[in-house]
């Protein structure tokens, strides 16, 4: 559906203005807006005034919740995590996780190859992440790599538990190797609309 690409980019790019989204979706300003007032009346998107400093605010597109969760999310649900800590209690909640955190590095350890750069084995987990819904990015720096995760597929579990956030960390952590130091700089959990995690060699 063509409103797909208006909310794809809002999601991985963050509140625009009516230009730049018509800018990256190659499309005229009048095309744009057209297509942001029909998602705006089905509370998709809202639109509000956003100050840069001198001069007037611009206004600028960004997702509702309505918007947010359009995009697809696994099983991990707050009624299925609350049947598993009210019916066996949170010790097997924590087994869950671990199992899951197993199960997860040994199909990323099947799928790259530990001996390559670092460099291939973000691009190649990007390319898994996508895959499985995360709406990956990675992008070289100076001093190494940031890796963006634009969408959490298991967002409901891991508001409730962040044991399946800190579980994903240690699976990733554990995939790009000891000599690599990983940090966590924006977290969707936290309010931050994307997770963004900074990657460098240890010295």
């Amino acid at each position: 559906m063509a409103f797909e690409r208006f909310l794809i980019l809002l999601k991985t790019k963050g509140a625009l203005s009516t230009n730049a989204i018509a800018s990256e979706l190659e499309i005229s300003n009048e095309g744009a807006r057209f297509q942001l007032n029909k998602l705006q009346d089905a509370g998709f998107v809202t639109a509000e005034n956003q100050s840069s400093g001198v001069g007037r605010p611009s206004l600028v597109w960004k997702l509702t919740q309505k918007g947010w969760e359009h995009f697809p999310k696994t099983d991990l649900s707050d009624q299925l995590l609350d049947v598993i800590i009210e019916a066996l209690g949170p010790e097997m909640l924590e087994k869950v996780i671990d199992t899951r955190e197993q199960k997860a590095k040994e199909r990323y350890h099947a799928q790259i190859d530990q001996n390559q750069p670092i460099g291939e084995k973000l691009r190649q987990f990007t390319k898994i992440r996508n895959e499985e819904g995360y709406m990956a990015e990675m992008k070289e720096t100076e001093d190494g790599y940031m890796f963006f995760e634009n969408h959490c597929p298991i967002y409901s579990g891991a508001k409730k538990c962040n044991g399946f956030c800190e579980s994903e960390f240690k699976t990733f952590k554990n995939l790009m190797g000891r000599d690599v130091k990983i940090e966590r700089v924006e977290h969707i959990t936290d309010g931050d609309r994307r997770c963004a995690y900074s990657i460098r060699l240890k010295k």
